[in-house]
C-alpha cells in the first residue's frame, strides 16, 4: 500500500464538479454552422473533458493502492469515485459524438 495526501486527492475531486459546469457552460454556447465551427468550437470542450476524464481515472487508480482503500468506507467511496470517472468519460465521449452529429448535419 502506498501512502498518498488524501487532502490533495479530496482537493483534486472537488475540482471536477467545477470543471464538469464549465464544460457545460461552454458547450450549451456552441451553435450550428458552418462545418468548421462545430469542430472549432466543440473539438476543445472535448479535449478538455478527454483530459478530466483521464485526471479522474488516474485518481482512482491512485487511491485505489493507497490508504485511502483502507480507511472506513473506503470501498464504498471508491466505488463512487469509480462511478464519477465513468460518467465523465461519458461525458467526454459524448463530446466528441456531438462534433460528428453537428458536422454530418451540415453535409
Amino acid at each position: 500500500m502506498q501512502f498518498i495526501d488524501l487532502a490533495e486527492q479530496t482537493r483534486l475531486l472537488g475540482q471536477v464538479a467545477a470543471t464538469l459546469e464549465s464544460l457545460q457552460a461552454d458547450v450549451e454556447q456552441v451553435h450550428a454552422g458552418e462545418i468548421s465551427k462545430p469542430v472549432r468550437e466543440l473539438a476543445p470542450i472535448a479535449v478538455r473533458a478527454q483530459e478530466l476524464a483521464t485526471s479522474c481515472t488516474q485518481q482512482l487508480a491512485t487511491l485505489s493502492t493507497s490508504q485511502y482503500a483502507a480507511l472506513h468506507n473506503g470501498h464504498e467511496n471508491l466505488a463512487e469515485v469509480a462511478e464519477v470517472s465513468a460518467q465523465v468519460s461519458l461525458a467526454a465521449a459524448m463530446c466528441t459524438v456531438a462534433i460528428h452529429a453537428r458536422t454530418e448535419v451540415l453535409l
